[in-house]
C-alpha cells in the first residue's frame, strides 16, 4: 500500500495519481486503472479518489467520461492560464510582474522572430499597426498585434502569457477610468517595429519593444503601473 500519512489527503491522492500516470507513461487517451481499485490499493476512501480526480479535470489532466471510466486529457495549458489570470486580477502588483516578465520574454525572443517571421504575417502587422494607428479600439488591436507577431514561434507559452494579460487588462479596464492619453501612447512603435523586422535591425526592434512595454504597456521604468489605482473601483 502506498503511504499517504505525511500530507492532506486532498494533496496525497491527486500527487498520487500525478505519479501514476508518470510510472505507467500513460498517454492522452489512456485510462486510468478503475477508483475502487486505485482507492482500495492507496487505503482512502472513494469520495476523497472522486474529489481529487474532479480537481485534476479543473486544471485539464484528466476527464471522466460516465460509463466508460477516468482518462488522462490531451495537455493543454490553457485551464492553468485561465486560473492563473482569474487571480492575477485583482491585484496592481501582480499585473505588473506579470508584465515584467512578458517584457524580458518578448523583447528576448525578437532576434527568433526576426529569423523565422514570414512576409505574410510581416504585411499583417502593417495592417494591424495602421488600424492602431486612426481606429479608438487600441487594446484589441494591440492584442491582435502581439499574437500575431510570435505566431511564427509557435510557442503555448509566449501566447499564454499574451492571452493572459489581455484578459487582466479587459478587467482593469471594464472597472476603471483609463485615461485616453494611456490608450494613445501605445499607437507609435507597432509601426516602428515592424520596420526594423523588415530592416533585420535586432537592436532597434529591442529598444522600440521595450519602450512600448515601458510606456504603452503602462510599465515605468521602476516596474510600477501608471495612474492606475491600487485597488480598482467599479465604474
Amino acid at each position: 500500500m502506498v503511504n499517504l500519512a505525511s500530507e492532506p489527503m486532498f494533496t496525497r491522492i491527486q500527487n498520487e495519481i500525478r505519479q501514476l500516470i508518470l510510472r505507467q507513461n500513460l498517454q492522452p487517451g489512456d485510462m486510468l486503472p478503475p477508483a475502487s481499485q486505485l482507492a482500495a490499493e492507496w487505503g482512502v476512501s472513494l469520495a476523497s479518489f472522486r474529489e481529487a480526480v474532479r480537481a485534476l479535470e479543473a486544471i485539464g489532466v484528466l476527464e471522466t467520461r460516465h460509463g466508460s471510466g477516468t482518462y488522462i486529457r490531451e495537455f493543454s495549458l490553457g485551464p492553468i492560464f485561465q486560473s492563473i489570470s482569474f487571480c492575477l486580477a485583482f491585484r496592481r502588483k501582480d499585473l505588473t510582474d506579470l508584465l515584467q516578465a512578458r517584457r524580458a520574454l518578448e523583447t528576448g525572443l525578437l532576434g527568433e522572430v526576426m529569423e523565422r517571421i514570414s512576409d505574410d504575417n510581416l504585411m499583417r502587422l502593417e495592417a494591424i499597426a495602421q488600424q492602431i494607428e486612426i481606429l479608438d479600439d487600441q487594446l484589441d488591436l494591440d492584442y491582435a498585434f502581439h499574437k500575431t507577431l510570435f505566431e511564427c514561434l509557435d510557442n503555448t507559452i509566449v501566447t499564454g502569457l499574451i492571452d493572459m494579460t489581455w484578459v487582466i487588462y479587459h478587467h482593469f479596464w471594464h472597472r476603471v477610468d483609463v485615461p485616453e492619453l494611456m490608450l494613445r501612447r501605445s499607437a507609435g512603435p507597432h509601426a516602428q517595429l515592424v520596420r526594423a523586422l523588415r530592416a533585420h535591425d535586432l537592436g532597434e526592434a529591442t529598444r522600440v519593444w521595450r519602450e512600448h512595454f515601458d510606456e504603452g504597456g503602462f510599465v515605468s521604468g521602476d516596474g510600477d503601473l501608471r495612474q492606475m489605482p491600487e485597488t480598482a473601483e467599479h465604474r
